[in-house]
């Protein structure tokens, strides 16, 4: 009885270290999960700002500075009245240099490689006296192509401005000095009040001077606003 007992036992113990063998040979062999697939990333495109747009032409005239760009459309404006400080800072960032700025005597000049602005010392009164004007010698500055009244440059035939505008045009002897050609061009009227500067006789108007040194050569230069009280 001992025996079989025992064989029963031995059998029994070997049944089931067969079962745990083929029980983890199962789990062993079942399947795993699929990995999951990667995740395409991409990265962000590079974000591209705008171009700053480039000053093209700068017109002169007896009311403002008008700037643009490639396109025509405007970059800035400035007037005549507003601080002299705002016009330095704007100018140089159009022309994209320091200009050179001196003294002289009671006047503060700055130059962007011949297009000045100048200031008399005192503050302006509107309508009829500027905080500044400007004075051009050269017909660009940099890329900026600079030009007044009808496209008129530094450089334009005077004889062809005369002929143009013989009302506004005058010959002028000063002294001994040689004679020159002066030409007021785009004249604005201003609002009349009643402190006349002397020989103003009621008109007031700027206009923007044209100056050519030799009448037979090239206009050398203009300014703005160039004032007219009456003459």
């Amino acid at each position: 009885m001992k025996k079989r007992f025992a064989a029963f036992v031995a059998v029994t113990l070997i049944a089931g270290m067969f079962s745990g063998c083929a029980a983890a040979e199962s789990q062993s062999s079942a399947p795993s999960s699929p990995p999951a697939a990667p995740v395409e990333t991409r990265a962000a495109a590079p974000v591209t700002a705008e171009p700053e747009p480039q000053a093209r032409l700068v017109t002169v005239t007896a009311e403002s500075i008008a700037v643009t760009a490639d396109d025509g459309i405007g970059i800035a404006t400035f007037d005549y009245f507003q601080p002299t400080d705002d016009l330095v800072v704007g100018l140089t960032e159009i022309f994209g240099f320091e200009p050179m700025k001196q003294r002289f005597g009671n006047q503060t000049s700055w130059d962007w490689g011949g297009f000045f602005l100048l200031d008399n010392d005192g503050p302006g009164d509107p309508p009829l006296y500027t905080n500044h004007f400007v004075q051009v010698t050269v017909p660009a500055v940099g890329e900026a192509e600079i030009e007044t009244v009808d496209g008129i440059q530094v450089g334009d035939e005077a004889a062809t401005i005369e002929r143009r505008y013989p009302d506004q045009a005058h010959r002028v002897t000063a002294g001994d000095q040689p004679e020159r050609l002066d030409v007021y061009v785009g004249a604005v009227p201003l609002p009349a009040t009643g402190d006349d500067p002397p020989g103003a006789n009621g008109r007031y108007e700027f206009s923007v001077a044209l100056i050519a040194w030799d009448p037979d050569g090239t206009i050398s230069e203009y300014r703005a606003p160039s004032p007219n009280f009456g003459v």
